[in-house]
């Protein structure tokens, strides 16, 4: 990571601001003996002597790849998501389940998946009404909840076809054309709270198993996310540990006590805080689902 003062890519002085000891400077200086602390920057066209170089970040990064990569992170990243692939999706709902998902059923899921993601991106209006799915752009397939919780488009379809086959809903592929709207049109009336009265439809009730899995699934990526048995502390508990736990690992090695404020230490903090307010937005508008859905 990078210091955002001086451009070091190794710990330096900067990230000691306010630390009244003169220890730090023979500790830095023995820390780096043995590393180059530069950043080299290779171009693949010449350069004409005096001209300006720029160096672009790009438009895609999330906060995670900009501190991992460049070492800073963006107060607000609307770029910040939370990535599955279609395996890890599959195997934590089968857990979930406590089914073992053939690898034929796999691949009839994914299937699925397809039919419903293309049928899903004829009805534009879904995804202007909903709250807890967001559209992607086109030809984009990820698996993923967006800076706001929302789950993209393909990971609802995924879940959606897990949910059919759970359900034992077969022939899913050649049933689904006829389905598909209206699993949309049921979702958008059980967002807005206006399906209670029709509980036991098919298409209700796999809504709510859909709704399940994405709850389950916020649940085990919580849990695997920071210190253990800390999935459920608040974020300002969660950032008060995190803190005082580096505190005591930086004292017991210098012997010294640091400042409160440790930019990059903070940095990969704000990280894992992003990551667990995704989560929690995500869980809450889900988890509301099935509970206006229980009570109706």
């Amino acid at each position: 990571m990078v210091c955002p003062e001086c451009g070091s890519l190794r710990e330096c002085a900067h990230d000691w601001d306010g630390l009244r000891t003169s220890n730090i400077s023979h500790h830095l200086d023995h820390h780096n003996h043995e590393h180059d602390n530069c950043y080299e920057m290779v171009s693949n066209t010449g350069i004409a002597p005096n001209s300006e170089i720029f160096n672009t970040y790009g438009e895609t990064l999330s906060n995670s790849q900009l501190l991992n990569q460049y070492g800073f992170v963006l107060d607000v990243n609307e770029n910040d998501r939370l990535l599955w692939s279609a395996r890890e999706i599959l195997d934590v709902c089968a857990e979930d389940e406590r089914t073992v998902t053939e690898e034929r059923v796999k691949s009839s899921i994914l299937k699925a998946a397809d039919s419903l993601l293309d049928v899903l991106l004829d009805y534009p209006h879904f995804f202007d009404q909903s709250q807890l799915v967001c559209r992607q752009p086109d030809g984009e397939h990820e698996l993923y909840l967006n800076d706001e919780g929302k789950v993209s488009a393909s990971l609802w379809a995924l879940l959606t076809a897990f949910s059919m086959s759970s359900l034992q809903i077969t022939d899913i592929v050649i049933d689904f054309e006829k389905q598909s709207t209206e699993i949309i049109d049921v979702q958008l009336r059980m967002e807005e709270g206006d399906d209670m009265d029709e509980g036991k439809s098919p298409a209700s009730g796999l809504v709510l198993q859909t709704a399940r899995s994405v709850v389950n699934l916020c649940y085990r990526r919580k849990r695997k996310s920071g210190k253990p048995n800390s999935f459920d502390h608040n974020l300002s508990d969660l950032l008060e540990v995190s803190v005082h736990f580096f505190h005591l690992v930086i004292t017991k090695r210098l012997g010294q006590q640091i400042p409160q404020c440790h930019h990059r230490t903070q940095m990969a903090i704000s990280v894992l805080l992003t990551e667990r307010s995704i989560l929690d937005a995500c869980q809450a508008g889900w988890s509301s689902l099935i509970d206006s859905y229980s009570m109706g």
